[in-house]
């Protein structure tokens, strides 16, 4: 099984609008790599308020490593 990182712009969007956009993403990818997928899930819904992109970046980068 793959595993497949979305990077989707998140500024201004509300969280159901990003978890919709994810979903359809996904099914995408499944559809296009006519296999399914493992998802890394790099939307942190419980995000500090004041995070800075660093922090998202940090985040991020720690998923993809492991």
């Amino acid at each position: 099984m793959k595993r497949v990182f979305i990077s989707q712009p998140m500024k201004d969007k509300t969280n159901e609008e990003i978890k919709l956009e994810r979903e359809r993403c996904i099914e995408f990818i499944k559809k296009e790599l006519g296999e399914d997928v493992e998802i890394i899930n790099s939307f942190f819904e419980n995000a500090p308020h004041d995070a800075r992109p660093l922090w998202f970046l940090g985040k991020s980068l720690e998923l993809l490593s492991t």
